[in-house]
C-alpha cells in the first residue's frame, strides 16, 4: 500500500511509480529458497529503488516536486511474514481475536507521543498528525523498517492507509476483519471510514 503526499497529482505520481517499481521487483526477485537475509535484502532493493525513480522524477517536473508517499508491504513465505515500512501507512494483525499494530507510525506526533509531550488521545486532533517523518521519493535515500513474524492457521493481515486509522477505530477494524470474505471486509472498511468523513483517501 502506497499513499501519496505532495499535493494531488505528486501524490498520485509517488504512489503508483512506487507501487508499481515495488511490485515488479519483488515479483522477479523473490525466489521460494530464500532465506531471511536474501528476503530483507530483495525488499529493500524494491524499495530503494522506487525511492530513486520517484525522487529523479521529482527533480524533472517542477510541479512534482517534494512529492513522496508511504509504503507498507508483506512477504509471505510459508508461514512467516516480513513486514517492511516507512510512513504513517500501518500493518495489523488478526489472530485468534487479537487485534494488533505491527508497524510503528514514522510520523511527528509519534515522535511526540514517545518523548512524553503529547498522549495518544491528544495526538488524534494535533494540528500536525499528518506530517510523517520517513516516505518514498522525498530525500535520495529512504530508511525502512522491518518486522518478521509467524503466523498461525487463520491469521490475518491488514495493510492500511491513514485514511481508514485516522476514522476507524482498532475495534470496529478488528470485527469487520473476522467476516469469512476478504474482498467484503475491505469493502466494509473503505464503507466505515467514509461513514466517517471519509477526508482521506482510504486504502
Amino acid at each position: 500500500v502506497c499513499d501519496g503526499m505532495g499535493g494531488q497529482q505528486g501524490g498520485n505520481v509517488a504512489s503508483q511509480m512506487s507501487r508499481d517499481a515495488i511490485a515488479t521487483l519483488l515479483s522477479n526477485n523473490l525466489k521460494k529458497e530464500m532465506n531471511e537475509e536474501e528476503i530483507k535484502e530483495a525488499i529493500s532493493e524494491a524499495v530503494f529503488e522506487a525511492n530513486k525513480l520517484v525522487y529523479e522524477k521529482s527533480l524533472q517536473d517542477k510541479n512534482l516536486l517534494g512529492m513522496g508517499t508511504t509504503v507498507v508491504l508483506a512477504v509471505l513465505q510459508e508461514k512467516t511474514a516480513y513486514i517492511a515500512h516507512a510512513g504513517d501507512s500501518r500493518a495489523y494483525l488478526l489472530s485468534k481475536g487479537d487485534f494488533t499494530q505491527l508497524t510503528k507510525d514514522h510520523s511527528f506526533v509519534e515522535m511526540l507521543i514517545d518523548e512524553g509531550e503529547i498522549t495518544r488521545s491528544q495526538a488524534q486532533d494535533h494540528p500536525r498528525k499528518n506530517q510523517i517523518t520517513r516516505a518514498v521519493g522525498v530525500l535520495p535515500n529512504v530508511e525502512i523498517d522491518f518486522k518478521r513474524l509467524e503466523l498461525k492457521e487463520g491469521d490475518r493481515i491488514l495493510l492500511c492507509s491513514d485514511g481508514l486509522t485516522n476514522t476507524c477505530n482498532s475495534k470496529e477494524m478488528s470485527c469487520v476483519l473476522q467476516m469469512s470474505s476478504l474482498k467484503k471486509a475491505a469493502q466494509t472498511l473503505i464503507e466505515i471510514a467514509n461513514a466517517h468523513g471519509g477526508e482521506d483517501n482510504i486504502t
